[in-house]
């Protein structure tokens, strides 16, 4: 191979099939990404020192438990107290409840949209 294979020179005869490569490659960064946050997670790293030390944001953080909890990876009780779960559970009236009703729902509890996600996250698994 010479070192102008990737120049911008390069020419792409399909680029719908270039497209599709593009976007496996950036999903399986996203999954590894998240591998990487359960791992730590798993091993008892904080959401916060997570964030820190992979210089992700936290919301970042709670987006791939969010994921993990859906895709059964991890339980909801790992994340979030059983008192959270409760109160968040019973501010959820149907499927189709936003993140926005249930924590209007929830008025000032110590309850930030992240937890909300999760446990919904949960109602989807089961």
């Amino acid at each position: 191979w010479s070192s102008d294979v990737c120049s911008s020179d390069l020419i792409i005869k399909n680029k719908k099939k270039h497209f599709n490569f593009l976007k496996k490659i950036d999903e399986s960064d996203l999954e590894f990404s998240v591998q990487k946050t359960l791992l730590m997670f798993c091993r008892g790293i904080k959401i916060k020192e997570i964030a820190e030390k992979r210089a992700i944001k936290e919301s970042t953080v709670w987006k791939h438990l969010t994921n993990l909890i859906e895709h059964k990876q991890i339980s909801v009780f790992q994340v979030l107290s059983n008192k959270k779960i409760k109160i968040i559970v019973n501010k959820i009236y149907n499927k189709k409840d936003r993140l926005k009703d249930i924590k209007k729902r929830l008025k000032s509890q110590n309850i930030n949209y992240d937890e909300i996600a999760c446990v919904l996250a949960s109602k989807k698994v089961s």
